[in-house]
């Protein structure tokens, strides 16, 4: 199942090209953006990726930047800053703060149901000894009143 991922090229005001990323960049849909890069590099001007609106970048996600490191601008959310810090992205490339951006909210329910997703299969796979799977399984179901997993 691949996780959630949208992007979007357009010119600045400087007409750089910006590629802008909202989701989660993982090893599911890690070719998009390798893709999305290639492309925007492919006249040799400098490029932005704005992954102010990603949640969630592994090590997938990191190894499609590194090799562009020297030709790009990041712009990334306070969460994705450590991230970066941690991998030595940081050391490689000019790194800009920006704000975390909220998805929509028909675009949050998709995020947290691929959350949710990904947390069941975790636990069904790998189940901590003192709690049974059934009850992992329905603590994770949402809840029919708000949408949320039960607590």
């Amino acid at each position: 199942m691949s996780t959630p991922l949208t992007l979007h090229s357009e010119q600045d005001a400087d007409g750089r090209l910006v590629v802008r990323a909202i989701g989660e960049v993982d090893a599911s849909n890690v070719t998009e953006l390798a893709k999305a890069l290639a492309h925007g590099l492919h006249n040799g001007a400098p490029l932005t990726v704005d992954l102010s609106a990603v949640e969630y970048l592994d090590s997938a996600g990191i190894n499609a930047l590194v090799p562009h490191a020297e030709s790009l601008h990041i712009i990334a959310n306070p969460i994705l800053r450590r991230v970066l810090r941690v991998s030595g992205l940081e050391d490689l490339t000019t790194i800009s703060p920006g704000r975390r951006r909220r998805h929509p909210p028909e675009r949050a329910a998709l995020v947290s149901a691929s959350r949710r997703e990904v947390a069941r299969r975790y636990f069904l796979r790998y189940p901590p000894a003192s709690i049974s799977a059934e009850k992992i399984v329905s603590s994770l179901a949402p809840d029919a009143t708000t949408g949320m997993p039960a607590s």
